[in-house]
């Protein structure tokens, strides 16, 4: 039980022990790596994917005028949790 992280292949700038950083930090890292890997588990597993916009364009979020704020997310329910889904089919 946790989580399961993943993280495509990429060179980490912020540390000078990037390949003892990667491992410790991902369950898995590379460039076929992703959530689909973890063995079995797929029907027990509720999948969030969202983005973000970032930051330090004009108007991008300090403004409520919805510009900087509409970014995309998807929620994957499996059957097993259908009554946690709290938008109704």
């Amino acid at each position: 039980m946790g989580y399961y992280t993943s993280n495509n292949s990429k060179t980490d700038y912020n540390t000078t022990a990037a390949k003892r950083f990667i491992k410790d930090a991902w369950d898995e890292s590379s460039g076929k790596t992703g959530w689909w890997n973890r063995a079995k588990l797929l029907e027990s597993t509720i999948i969030f994917f969202y983005s973000d916009h970032g930051g330090g364009a004009l108007r991008s979020k300090i403004l409520g005028n919805s510009l900087g704020h509409q970014v995309p997310m998807s929620v994957i329910i499996p059957p097993k949790f259908r009554e946690l889904n709290p938008f109704k089919d």
